[in-house]
């Protein structure tokens, strides 16, 4: 009986030391927030040109290194971010090695981070962009320009970015989904410029 007791006991202590070592203790170097795509002047970005976050905290993070780039999940290779959305991040320090390239051509930043991290994973929650209804229209003809997006109400809009949106085929009516572009520089000069983020065909 004594010796069956004191395998229940030594049994009962291994249990604490072996779910003691599984409980994982929060690392105040990394964590996971709600954050909104903001674009900076002069700022570096390993999401897209001068894209920032700014987390449900209130601080502004810079995000030097992406790891999710690199294999990580929480990311498409593909996927594109833009000022507004709403994303979900998850983080680390930057690592000794590590730290956000200068941006040469900048004379200095207009904004300073409140931390500089590296990204784990990413991914947009909410999207930002309007709905229009309207026609493509090609204006290659003219120096410096491209596809342009013209509304039913007349005004237009310069298509700098492309989502996967398969063929364009112009002068077709269409609803598109499109944010502001990350571009700022436009050569064409017609309209806003913006980043078409999905193309419905209106056909009867």
């Amino acid at each position: 009986m004594k010796k069956l007791e004191t395998f229940f006991g030594t049994l009962f202590l291994l249990s604490l030391v072996v779910f003691g070592a599984c409980k994982k203790t929060k690392n105040p170097n990394e964590g996971t927030m709600l954050g909104t795509i903001i674009s900076v002047a002069c700022g570096y970005s390993d999401i897209g040109h001068s894209l920032w976050i700014k987390g449900e905290d209130g601080k502004i993070y810079q995000p030097c290194v992406n790891d999710a780039m690199k294999g990580c999940v929480g990311i498409a290779a593909d996927e594109k971010f833009y000022a507004g959305d709403l994303v979900r991040f998850g983080y680390r320090n930057l690592k000794a090695n590590e730290s956000c390239p200068i941006i040469r051509a900048c004379d200095r930043l207009v904004t300073e981070p409140d931390k500089k991290i590296a990204l784990t994973s990413i991914r947009v929650e909410k999207a930002s962009g309007i709905s229009k209804q309207g026609v493509i229209k090609d204006y290659s003809k003219l120096d410096g320009c491209g596809f342009v997006f013209e509304t039913e109400d007349g005004s237009k809009y310069e298509i700098s970015e492309w989502n996967d949106v398969g063929p364009i085929m112009p002068n077709e009516p269409v609803e598109i989904f499109f944010a502001a572009s990350n571009n700022s520089v436009s050569t064409c000069m017609v309209g806003q410029l913006i980043s078409c983020r999905n193309v419905m065909y209106l056909r009867p």
